[in-house]
């Protein structure tokens, strides 16, 4: 039964923008009073988190000063890295802090409140799991004169305009210079079918040598820029203008943000290399292990983007039978929410 008093949630922060991105987003689905808690670490964060458990061990001196009382109705984290620090925080509260950890924790299953999880991280069914085709995400926000900037800059380039977003290859994922080259081509004929032109985004992540090789290859008119283009960041205006998209398999966080802008999507697939590490978690003793935190199933994209690719969502860019241009995920979502709402004793 809820009180009166606001719930206060603390979501933990690391360098990775895509995992911040899925724990603020799904924060503010809650709409309590939240915190962001940034973390910096030390060396020590490359441990297991079998050998760190609840500690601040991990973490830089300004993050441990900066983690102090009141504390927190609920903590959001996501990634491997954060664990010792919900753990710890929870145990400075006396246990009463609710742990909700996005993704794959590397720790036992049970340590949590709930655990929010995708098809990329493979983790069995466990009655405090739920598991999404994707993350929580949102359409991204965009002011009106920044998007009449954009629109001025984009003007010459012939409608509809096909958006290219770069990620980088992750193990087992890779991406060649020919790759790349094969992505630009792909993306040229796909604008040159429709009649439009190419916006070419790249991410953080991105190789320089890559996304020119991917701009090489299109023979259609072309825009490119990243992050650090001298116009500013084009991403959220490109999601906002852009009228179809294509994007390299490797980021499950930008599907999600092109799938929410309901409009459709083509996936490039990266390739697997020769060797890698692939096997299920979901039955038997590699199930049992995994619930205890000893083993962790290999990170595989690739069945996330088969999974969407099977649901006719979206399209493998070369090969576009219309996808479906509305992923909806609303009520999986709401699901999640009422689920943490109702563990909670304030008011949320």
């Amino acid at each position: 039964m809820t009180t009166s008093r606001q719930c206060l949630i603390w979501v933990l922060q690391t360098a990775r923008a895509g995992d911040n991105a899925q724990a603020r987003e799904l924060a503010g689905r809650l709409a309590g009073q939240q915190v962001l808690k940034p973390l910096g670490f030390n060396s020590w964060h490359r441990l297991p988190n079998g050998f760190t458990r609840a500690s601040l061990v991990t973490l830089d001196k300004v993050t441990r000063a900066s983690l102090t009382p009141p504390w927190p109705d609920l903590v959001i984290a996501t990634g491997k890295r954060t664990v010792p620090v919900a753990l710890w925080i929870r145990q400075a509260s006396g246990g009463r802090v609710k742990l909700i950890q996005i993704g794959r924790p590397r720790a036992p299953l049970r340590l949590f409140d709930l655990v929010v999880t995708t098809p990329q991280y493979g983790l069995p069914e466990a009655a405090n799991v739920v598991h999404m085709d994707l993350p929580f995400t949102s359409r991204r926000s965009i002011d009106a004169g920044e998007m009449a900037r954009w629109r001025v800059v984009w003007n010459d380039l012939p409608r509809p305009w096909i958006v290219g977003v770069l990620g980088a290859a992750r193990y087992p994922l890779t991406m060649s210079v020919r790759q790349a080259g094969s992505m630009g081509r792909a993306l040229s004929a796909f604008a040159r079918r429709q009649g439009g032109s190419v916006i070419l985004i790249s991410s953080p992540r991105t190789d320089k040598t890559m996304a020119q090789a991917v701009a090489a290859a299109v023979t259609t008119p072309i825009w490119t820029g990243g992050p650090a283009s001298a116009e500013g960041n084009p991403y959220a205006a490109a999601l906002a203008l852009g009228d179809r998209f294509a994007v390299t398999s490797d980021s499950v966080s930008m599907v999600a943000d092109l799938l929410a802008t309901e409009k459709p999507v083509s996936i490039y697939r990266l390739p697997l290399a020769p060797l890698r590490l692939r096997w299920p978690a979901k039955t038997g003793l590699a199930a049992a292990l995994v619930r205890r935190g000893i083993l962790h199933p290999p990170r595989d994209v690739d069945a996330l983007v088969q999974g969407l690719l099977d649901k006719g969502v979206v399209a493998e860019l070369g090969h576009e039978d219309e996808p479906h241009p509305f992923f909806d995920q609303k009520a999986a979502e709401e699901a999640v929410v009422a689920r943490i709402q109702a563990m909670l004793e304030c008011a949320i």
